[in-house]
């Protein structure tokens, strides 16, 4: 049983709240799942993955295989209120229900998605004025696949199509009904797309590396997520390296994703993606983390040809790159007393760059100096002592800096901490005090002092 209130008292004032609009029941025996109420599931990414329905579902996995099935209604039906002018948050009741089988064996496995959702027409007493509000229906089948080979392989790919008619009111006698009229109401407006997904990770003993590409079609769409990205590919590769006994790992990932896949939009959009995250354990009781990143995003228009006129596209093309490092010492140590000690810092910039670029590389790469902006820097530094006392009582301090560059501007916090922490009621409940203390500069002037007190029972 979960009861969600929630209370806040400060010097701004008081408030609670008690949201008590979603109840749901989930009751299990041996292999059965069930869900009442107002509640959501999970089937993939591509079909139905946690929209929250009215109604019921069921889960059943007996050994090898794993059933899921739910039906429900997925929106409520909002009529127009001129009091309020809610034009835009009107909508049609939206029911739904889907279906899941799945089969897993020792080195293989499969799983069948079939997931529906329709719009009911009549749910709506008055006319609307919303354009854009349509009568939607909407089938989506998806197929999910994965093996496992020589021990040391392992591949997995899922395919989506999605059948989406976006007004299921309009008509044209010219129309004629295709083969797929027994599972969706289709018409001129009725939308056929795919979106897949494959992946392939060799792992033996101290080396891995994994590749996934992943394509969504430019109109695939289903009704069975809140909001969905689509018109867009992906390619990522993750290679790992563990060494001395997994005491020294280095994970690295790339990624490339693009958008205007069919080259039918007025901009283009691509992004890259790296990291890299190494971690040691030097010796007993200490150890290191570090890790870099780095996302890069590139914006181009792509202007229409015009007989008459002459648009400079270029000039609003649009590059962004963020770069983050941060690394961490942690050393703990004692029986009786136990002790940990912890110092972490870390860098982050950011830059926009504006201008007449044809093309620009990934990270960073490949632009025009001429073209170059200002960038963000942002400093931050830690370091944590920490006594844990066997009696459940546990003292700690700490000690914080940051500072930032921003146009020219700096802006600095620097200051100490301390909390306190006691386990009561035989560790059944635990009580906290903890208090910071900062000095605020900007431009090296002191500006500010920031005390903050928090204490919680848990």
């Amino acid at each position: 049983v979960s009861l969600p209130f929630t209370f806040s008292f400060s010097n701004a004032g008081n408030s609670y709240s008690q949201p008590f609009n979603m109840t749901a029941l989930h009751p299990t025996y041996k292999n059965w799942k069930t869900h009442l109420g107002i509640t959501s599931m999970n089937f993939s990414q591509y079909t139905y993955s946690g929209l929250n329905f009215a109604g019921a579902g069921v889960e059943y996995s007996p050994e090898k295989w794993k059933f899921k099935a739910f039906g429900g209604r997925l929106k409520k039906a909002i009529e127009f209120d001129p009091t309020a002018n809610n034009t835009n948050f009107i909508s049609y009741k939206r029911m739904g229900f889907g279906f899941s089988t799945a089969y897993k064996a020792k080195n293989w496995g499969t799983e069948l998605i079939i997931f529906k959702a329709y719009d009911d027409a009549t749910s709506l007493q008055y006319a609307h004025k919303n354009p854009q509000l349509t009568v939607r229906d909407n089938v989506v089948v998806s197929l999910i696949s994965e093996a496992r080979l020589f021990k040391v392989l392992q591949l997995k790919a899922e395919i989506a199509s999605s059948l989406l008619t976006r007004d299921v009111l309009l008509t044209d006698d010219s129309f004629k009904t295709p083969f797929y009229s027994g599972l969706v109401r289709g018409n001129q407006t009725t939308e056929f797309s795919n979106a897949y997904n494959a992946s392939i990770d060799y792992r033996k003993k101290a080396f891995g590396i994994g590749v996934k590409y992943e394509r969504i079609d430019p109109e695939y769409s289903t009704l069975g997520a809140i909001y969905f990205n689509n018109d867009l590919e992906n390619i990522t590769l993750n290679p790992t390296v563990s060494l001395f006994k997994s005491k020294l790992n280095l994970a690295l990932s790339a990624g490339y994703q693009r958008n205007n896949i069919e080259n039918t939009n007025a901009s283009d959009n691509k992004r890259w993606i790296g990291s890299a995250n190494l971690s040691a354990q030097i010796i007993e009781g200490l150890s290191f983390n570090a890790s870099y990143s780095n996302m890069s995003s590139f914006t181009k228009r792509n202007p229409q040809a015009d007989p008459f006129f002459t648009q400079f596209g270029d000039t609003l093309n649009y590059y962004q790159v963020s770069q983050n490092i941060s690394s961490s010492l942690a050393y703990s140590f004692g029986d009786s007393l136990r002790q940990s000690m912890n110092l972490t810092g870390s860098f982050a910039q950011s830059q926009n760059i504006t201008g007449r670029l044809d093309d620009a590389g990934a990270f960073g790469l490949n632009v025009d100096q001429d073209t170059s902006s200002v960038p963000v820097d942002v400093y931050n530094a830690m370091f944590g002592h920490r006594l844990q006392f066997k009696s459940g009582l546990s003292l700690g301090w700490t000690f914080n800096a940051n500072h930032s560059i921003a146009l020219g501007n700096t802006n600095s916090y620097i200051g100490p901490g301390l909390n306190i922490g006691k386990t009561l009621l035989d560790k059944k409940m635990r009580l906290s005090v903890a208090t910071t203390y900062n000095r605020q500069f900007q431009n090296a002037s002191l500006s500010n002092h920031v005390l903050n007190f928090r204490t919680s029972l848990r």
